[in-house]
């Protein structure tokens, strides 16, 4: 569970912490609503050759549409165009007498190359209180790559109730399904339930979340249970309190395949009037004994400085050694200090990096590395060319 943190020049480019992808499958799950918005378009209602640009976006956007029923039986129907840095979608969203709601869309690149599409179809039943949605993704050669089936249910006692498939393919092929069933209750209770499985339709993992808000907070339980050759692997329990004043704690317990911890994590964090600090200590645990730990601290300033210090214990909580990372803003780039310490505090090796950024993206990265006694032992230069968008 604790990694080795021994060279101070180690993943200097690395993001500060695992917690944000948390955060985001948190908030994925707390923002996952109902689909039962009427989305039909209103009688008579029509426009044409409607445009607009925003400056500020970079795109532009052209819209033209009509109603009434045709040959086909459609009651409306509405193309739109948007332009954009990466591309351009265009849109058609047609309406059939049933209420049915369909919508194509078409991706291209930005020398105008059909990339892929999506098709989404929506339909409500109003005696069952339902919204179905179905969504298929393709590639430019009209290839499925994914669909998803959504079913939302409004229930007698308030309560709603969401079942979504999305199904994953390849050349044709499946390559995985993932299913999740959401419930929200009128009290704010709130449950998740996802299975992820293999091409073959086996378990490869579950998920089970309740969350809740009361006078105090926020708070949420989570376990992800692994299996392979239908057998659970291993597990990791999270509960995570989040309370009204922005305190966030978060307690992670792991487990063998066995039942058995193996090993356990604790994190603080809270926002500060410049910023945001946040403690993660991870424990390793063998045959119910403590093995090892590892502590994080790091601060966050809102101007981009960083300071975080890791240091490692052992089974009886001696320090065995530790790592101070430092990244200071400069007017054109970073500044990144990287010092070892030894158990006894003592710096055994150090690397200062430093980054000028350049108006096309790219940067300079220069490494200078030092030993114990501040001798360079080795120096770099780097190009570094722009990300590719």
């Amino acid at each position: 569970m604790t990694k080795d943190k021994s060279s101070p020049k180690d993943d200097q480019n690395k993001d500060k912490d695992k917690s944000k992808d948390k955060d985001k499958d948190k908030d994925k799950d707390k923002d996952h609503s109902m689909r039962g918005v009427d989305t039909r378009m209103t009688a008579g209602d029509s426009s044409q050759g409607s445009s607009s640009s925003d400056a500020g976006k970079h795109g532009t956007s052209s819209e033209s549409s009509s109603s009434g029923y045709n040959g086909a039986g459609d009651y409306s129907s509405k193309s739109e165009t948007k332009t954009g840095d990466g591309g351009t979608d265009k849109t058609t969203t047609t309406q059939k007498q049933d209420g049915t709601v369909i919508t194509a869309t078409d991706h291209f690149d930005a020398d105008g190359k059909l990339t892929g599409s999506t098709t989404t179809t929506q339909s409500t039943d109003v005696s069952r209180g339902t919204v179905t949605t179905d969504s298929v993704n393709k590639d430019a050669d009209g290839k499925i790559t994914s669909t998803e089936h959504d079913v939302a249910e409004r229930l007698s006692d308030g309560s709603w109730t969401d079942t979504r498939t999305e199904k994953d393919f390849k050349d044709g092929k499946l390559t995985g399904t993932e299913t999740t069933t959401t419930t929200a209750r009128p009290d704010g209770t709130r449950t998740v339930d996802t299975v992820r499985e293999n091409a073959n339709g086996k378990v490869t993992s579950t998920e089970h979340t309740e969350s809740h808000q009361d006078k105090n907070g926020w708070h949420e339980t989570r376990t992800e249970t692994r299996y392979a050759n239908d057998k659970v692997t291993g597990s990791d329990t999270t509960k995570t309190t989040v309370t009204n004043d922005g305190q966030r704690t978060e307690d992670t317990v792991t487990r063998g395949a066995d039942g058995k911890v193996t090993g356990k994590e604790h994190v603080e964090s809270h926002a500060t009037n410049d910023g945001r600090t946040e403690t993660r200590t991870e424990t390793n645990i063998h045959n119910g004994h403590k093995t090892s730990s590892e502590t994080k601290t790091t601060t966050d300033l809102n101007d981009g400085w960083h300071h975080e210090t890791t240091v490692r214990r052992d089974a009886h909580d001696h320090v065995k050694g530790s790592v101070e990372r430092t990244t200071t803003p400069t007017q054109d780039g970073r500044t990144m200090e990287n010092t070892a310490r030894d158990a006894g505090g003592h710096v055994t090796r150090s690397s200062t990096v430093t980054e000028h950024d350049r108006p096309d993206g790219s940067k300079t990265r220069d490494i200078t590395s030092k030993d114990r006694h501040g001798d360079v032992t080795s120096t770099s230069h780097t190009e570094v060319p722009p990300r590719s968008r």
